[in-house]
């Protein structure tokens, strides 16, 4: 039986497990979360204002397409990308970053106001960084389906990487955030570690 380990900052650590997700808090409490497929309403917020390679762009939403949870597809990018290849991806909203210099927190903030009211979930990604495997990125679906107000961060080999995925709940603190604190604010504050295996 397949086992992954969760740690909470705040101490809570989850063990994944083929019937669900079973949390044990330090100190005594312990609950067993099932897997809820096929999962509510989730969007991918594609941050790609540095980037300047619309065929990664693609690769990326294509490799995140795997995910039945992902209803809606935002690309936050830089002026001088051409959205033109995209044109015939209905689903797609291209926003382009007013200060694609100071994407996170200033642009993020675009992206996530334009987020559809439906969505309970944001998978946060960037168009420069390989996407997890499908099985990883449910997990990280998993955990912030579990913990509302708290954001997944992915670990690998002992170092985080990328997508942040978090509920909605998270997205007013996110859009509140003074510059001087930044999006690594809440990262420590909301932040999950959800240990993956290795791809």
């Amino acid at each position: 039986m397949e086992k992954r380990r969760i740690v909470l900052l705040s101490g809570i650590t989850l063990g994944f497990e083929t019937q669900g997700i079973r949390a044990r808090w330090f100190g005594g409490g312990e609950a067993i979360f099932p897997y809820s497929p096929p999962g509510p309403f989730a969007s991918l917020l594609v941050l790609a204002a540095r980037e300047e390679d619309t065929q990664r762009i693609a690769a990326t939403l294509e490799a995140y397409r795997q995910l039945p949870q992902i209803r809606e597809q935002i690309v936050l990018a830089g002026p001088s990308l051409d959205p033109s290849p995209f044109h015939r991806e209905p689903a797609l909203k291209w926003l382009v970053a007013k200060c694609p210099a100071d994407l996170l927190p200033t642009s993020l903030k675009d992206g996530l106001r334009s987020l559809s009211s439906r969505s309970r979930l944001v998978i946060l990604a960037l168009a420069n960084r390989a996407p997890l495997p499908a099985a990883s990125l449910h997990s990280l679906l998993e955990a912030a389906m579990h913990f509302p107000g708290r954001i997944a961060i992915p670990v690998l080999k002992g170092e985080r990487t990328h997508p942040l995925v978090f509920p909605r709940e998270v997205v007013p603190s996110l859009l509140h955030v003074r510059k001087e604190k930044g999006l690594l604010y809440f990262v420590k504050r909301l932040g999950i570690e959800v240990p993956l295996c290795d791809p």
